[in-house]
């Protein structure tokens, strides 16, 4: 069965390489008939994460995007502030959270 799954995953610190390594994750998940959601992907194309407005709009669009989700992966081993704030969103959403372990290839596995 199809899950339609919020991708949770950091994106400070080196930046292209955390977003490449959503990007390929996302297709790990289309690979598998998945229906992938990250907003940071698609924000980052048109809003300023540097300035308060640019930041709180795409959180607010990533609440809003977690709505049509079943399930949320988190990636990575620390949890950051943006993290911990949208797995207490999915938790109000009744989300299933699971948190996922991935190494520079991208492997993943559940923790």
């Amino acid at each position: 069965m199809r899950q339609t799954i919020f991708v949770c995953a950091p994106v400070a610190g080196n930046v292209e390489k955390n977003l490449e390594g959503i990007r390929d994750y996302c297709k790990k998940l289309v690979k598998q008939g998945d229906h992938p959601v990250a907003p940071v992907l698609m924000c980052i194309q048109f809003l300023d994460e540097n300035k308060p407005h640019g930041r709180e709009y795409g959180i607010r669009i990533g609440r809003e995007l977690m709505k049509c989700c079943t399930h949320m992966h988190v990636l990575g081993n620390k949890v950051t502030k943006g993290m911990a704030r949208d797995i207490q969103d999915a938790s109000r959403l009744k989300v299933n959270i699971e948190f996922m372990e991935y190494t520079d290839d991208l492997q993943t596995t559940q923790n």
